[in-house]
């Protein structure tokens, strides 16, 4: 047999309740009879003949139509598909989650840490969104590893002081949680050079052999405030005790974007509100610094109104 489902031409998408129509060829090279069937998959009952009536779609969903035609002497088939969507327009999707934020822990103090055996380190923790203006949300847990300190981990945001008593360096972790979303930071590591006080030269690694990079931002020097449009200029440097290439990152804030020049020039922020502006040095040991600036953008002052001039006679007195 030969067969083709002539109406609908093709695949359809319909609204709920809509009535469609159904019309098929059929056709054999030989005297044999064809039988002919649709079926239409719950939906409607099967149906025979080239033009079945016609069918109301009730239920939201794809649903594959099929039309066969048999040679009734040697019991040969040729199936035809029409798949018809049906659709509910009054239907509101759901709303789409939000993406978690992507939190980035903080240790204080930055920069280099370097003591003597016997001495402490204050440290205090925090958490960052980066391209965010404020967090979304405020509650995190902390989890803290002082391997060679004491003491050894903690669960508070700000630890307080942990001591030190042996020469080396040692990596100080924080990893922040959001309760809200369940979403952790990569470790932070923070370097801690420990020398002897008795034996500078012999008791241990220098700090300066062993130091994290430092980030700056030149400029601007400080928080700046400007009118939207006016451009800001970026300059960074970066610094490493131990000549290490280094890699400049710098996050704009709400949505701007990034750079990874060490001076990206001219940055002209889009919108009214504040910029936590972030430059990350990253060294090729994979060390880190940050260095930040805010940048706030104020709406252009309104225009003053135009002075009016009321007319009428003016009088020019004789001198």
């Amino acid at each position: 047999p030969v067969a083709d489902i002539i109406e609908p031409v093709a695949d359809v998408s319909v609204p709920i309740n809509t009535v469609v129509t159904f019309k098929a060829t059929a056709t054999i090279d030989t005297p044999n009879a064809l039988d002919t069937l649709w079926t239409f998959a719950g939906v409607a009952p099967d149906a025979a003949g080239l033009t079945p009536p016609p069918v109301k779609f009730t239920t939201v969903g794809e649903h594959s139509i099929v039309f066969t035609a048999t040679d009734t002497v040697t019991a040969q088939s040729l199936q035809v598909f029409r798949v018809v969507t049906v659709t509910d327009p009054a239907a509101v999707p759901p709303a789409a989650s939000p993406a978690p934020a992507r939190l980035e822990a903080e240790i204080n103090p930055r920069g280099q840490v370097a003591i003597h055996t016997g001495e402490s380190v204050e440290f205090r923790g925090g958490v960052e969104l980066p391209g965010r203006a404020v967090p979304v949300d405020t509650d995190y847990t902390y989890a803290w590893t002082f391997p060679g300190g004491d003491p050894a981990n903690s669960t508070e945001q700000n630890p307080g002081p942990v001591t030190y008593l042996e020469v080396g360096r040692f990596d100080a972790t924080l990893v922040a949680t959001s309760i809200a979303t369940g979403v952790s930071s990569e470790p932070e590591t923070k370097h801690v050079i420990v020398t002897d006080l008795a034996n500078p030269v012999g008791g241990g690694a220098s700090p300066d052999s062993l130091g994290s990079p430092t980030a700056s931002i030149d400029q601007p020097a400080g928080d700046v405030t400007i009118i939207l449009g006016d451009p800001v200029e970026f300059i960074g440097s970066g610094t490493d005790p131990n000549g290490l290439d280094l890699i400049y990152a710098w996050d704009f804030g709400l949505d701007m974007p990034s750079s990874a020049a060490q001076n990206p020039g001219n940055v002209t922020f889009d919108k009214v509100g504040v910029f936590n502006v972030r430059l990350v040095v990253t060294n090729s040991a994979g060390q880190k610094d940050r260095a930040r600036v805010k940048v706030t953008v104020e709406p252009p002052p309104a225009a003053p109104a135009a002075a009016s001039i009321r007319s009428g006679s003016f009088g020019f007195g004789r001198r």
